[in-house]
């Protein structure tokens, strides 16, 4: 029977140069975000970030209601619907083409 050590997901992002390909590609997720973000002008104070941990690298928007500008929003009467901007989502699969 074949034993896989279940720590092995953590010994491979802490091999040297791993860390350093994930901010990399962090980078380049960030990068795409910021390019779709652009136009809608920071809507409600919000901004793409960027975030280093020990293992991850992330990519954030930040601001006050960051899941109602990324998924979307009923307005305060009820009676609209704003459509979200998706901007992670779209971003992260535009980095994966």
């Amino acid at each position: 029977m074949v034993w896989v050590d279940p720590k092995i997901a953590k010994k491979v992002a802490l091999l040297p140069g791993v860390h350093a390909a994930v901010v990399a590609e962090r980078d380049r997720v960030a990068t795409i975000a910021e390019g779709l973000f652009a136009p809608h002008d920071n809507p409600g104070g919000h901004e793409i970030t960027k975030t280093d941990k020990r293992i991850d690298a992330l990519v954030n928007l930040d601001g006050p209601a960051p899941l109602s500008v990324e998924f979307g929003h009923w307005t305060p009467d009820h009676k609209r619907y704003v459509e979200g901007l998706h901007i992670l989502g779209r971003a992260v699969a535009e980095a994966a083409l």
